[in-house]
């Protein structure tokens, strides 16, 4: 807990879709990828996902 972690880059002009809003799209790939890497790196393993009908 308590740990930071700073982007390495930008959105640029190409990567909005309305004007001066990042596209949703973007958002929400890179917020799947922190949760995975959060996950990967506190349980020190990937998991694997199944669809919740699967459980």
């Amino acid at each position: 807990m308590g740990a930071q972690s700073t982007p390495g880059s930008t959105p640029q002009a190409e990567h909005v879709g309305f004007k001066g809003v990042t596209h949703g799209g973007i958002l929400a790939t890179v917020l799947d990828e922190i949760m995975v890497w959060a996950v990967a790196v506190s349980t020190r393993r990937f998991a694997d996902c199944v669809p919740a009908a699967q459980r």
